[in-house]
């Protein structure tokens, strides 16, 4: 596929993520302005105690610290419209009371979530922050990337690709790598030998020297070729 062909679709995909993004952010917001708070009954607790983290290997390691913190599973259930909605609290280190405090959106009440949590039950705001986490630490490799081809040059690359018979008759020439060996595999040619030039190029009025490599064939066992 043409290098173009997907930056545009990366860009067209980008542009409609970031749509659905700021869909997603209005969304939440929406969801936090009118939610009402109401009070949920804690239900099923279940404590994991730090030395059951441990003889069950559920702890957690992070640049060399491991923590085994006691936690907390519990359900939390609230009623509205006549029906009971319940929310599951996982991994929580606080030990929760008998009531607490459940943020609800009235026109949905099974969307909800505890007050001090920060998402809803629904919320896709946690995926798409991921997302763009990802995403700018793609683009800030890229960054670095393209800083250090600047900052550190590597070797100058050919700027004509030519490709020779044994009796030196040029037999294609291209400014691309790739076109020039695929010339080679679909002429069934079998590289004798290459080497580099600076050859002198009149480009807008004024001769200029490029780099070229040039690729000496000759034909394959079985098979003739003209002028070779």
């Amino acid at each position: 596929m043409n290098v173009s062909v997907l930056k545009k679709t990366f860009l067209i995909l980008l542009l409609m993520f970031t749509g659905y993004s700021g869909y997603t952010v209005f969304t939440e917001y929406q969801y936090h302005r009118h939610s009402t708070t109401v009070d949920g009954i804690v239900s099923n607790v279940r404590y994991i105690s730090s030395a059951e983290r441990r003889m069950t290997d559920t702890c957690t390691h992070f640049r060399g610290r491991e923590d085994c913190s006691a936690l907390y599973d519990y359900d939390i259930t609230w009623r509205s419209q006549n029906k009971d909605y319940v929310y599951h609290a996982e991994d929580e280190r606080e030990k929760p009371s008998a009531v607490e405090c459940v943020n609800v959106v009235p026109e949905k009440p099974q969307i909800g979530k505890p007050c001090k949590n920060i998402f809803f039950n629904v919320s896709r705001l946690p995926g798409v922050i991921t997302v763009w986490a990802i995403l700018g630490f793609i683009f800030l490799i890229v960054l670095l990337h393209k800083f250090k081809q600047r900052r550190f040059p590597g070797p100058e690359k050919p700027q004509l690709y030519r490709i020779y018979n044994k009796s030196l008759h040029l037999l294609f020439e291209t400014s691309d790598a790739e076109d020039a060996m695929r010339f080679i595999r679909k002429g069934h040619y079998r590289l004798r030998a290459s080497n580099t030039t600076l050859e002198a190029v009149v480009s807008g009025g004024k001769k200029v020297m490029i780099k070229c490599a040039n690729y000496h064939v000759r034909s394959r066992k079985g098979r003739r070729k003209l002028g070779l």
